[in-house]
C-alpha cells in the first residue's frame, strides 16, 4: 500500500476513534498494535527495527524474513545516513548485502537492483576467502562498509519491511 493510501488510512481511522489517532506516529500506532521496536523511516516509507540477537549474518536474515522483511537494502546516501542517526555510529550491524552465491557479484538479498555502495577504503576485500557478508559502521565517517565472514562479531542486523508491521483494520459504518 502506498505512503498516500496509509496516510489516509490513518486519518479515517483517527476519525472514527475520536481523533486520538491522528497525532500519532506511525511508531506509536505500531507500538499500540503490540509491534514494537519499528521505527518508520519518512523519506523511503519503510519500517526498519534493529535485531540484536542474531549469532551471523544468515541467521540475522532468516529474522527479518521471518519478521516480513529483509536484512536492509540502502538505495541510497540519504537512507544510509538515516540508518546511522537512528541506528547508531559506532556498532558494526548487518546489512542485506551479499556475494555468497558469486563472489564478487554483490547484491541485496531484497532482489532490488543496486543504485548505491559505501565501501570503506580498500573493501570489499574477501580476507581470508571468506568475506561474503555486508556489514556498516566498519570505519571513519560512520556508515562505511566492510565485508565480513558469516560469523563476524557485530551488534545484529537492521530489518527492513515495505509494509507496515501491523493492520489497521477499518469498521464498516452503516448509517
Amino acid at each position: 500500500m502506498s505512503r498516500k493510501h496509509w496516510q489516509r488510512y490513518l486519518v479515517i481511522v483517527g476519525l472514527v476513534l475520536g481523533g486520538n489517532w491522528i497525532s500519532r506516529t506511525s511508531s506509536e500506532i505500531a507500538e499500540a498494535n503490540g509491534v514494537s521496536g519499528w521505527i518508520f523511516n519518512p523519506a523511503t516509507s519503510h519500517y526498519y527495527k534493529l535485531q540484536p540477537d542474531c549469532p551471523g549474518w544468515l541467521s540475522c536474515e532468516a529474522t527479518a524474513v521471518s519478521e516480513g522483511g529483509h536484512l536492509v537494502t540502502i538505495n541510497d546516501a540519504n537512507e544510509q545516513d538515516w540508518l546511522v542517526t537512528t541506528f547508531g555510529s559506532t556498532d558494526y550491524f548487518w546489512i542485506g548485502y551479499t556475494d555468497k552465491d558469486a563472489e564478487g557479484s554483490w547484491v541485496w538479498i531484497s532482489g532490488e537492483p543496486t543504485t548505491y555502495t559505501n565501501w570503506a577504503s580498500g573493501e570489499p576485500s574477501n580476507s581470508g576467502g571468506v568475506e561474503n557478508y555486508a556489514l556498516m559502521n566498519w570505519s571513519s565517517p560512520p556508515g562505511l562498509w566492510n565485508d565480513g565472514h558469516e560469523a563476524a562479531v557485530t551488534s545484529g542486523g537492521i530489518i527492513e519491511r515495505v509494509d507496515a508491521p501491523f493492520k489497521v483494520f477499518l469498521p464498516l459504518i452503516v448509517r
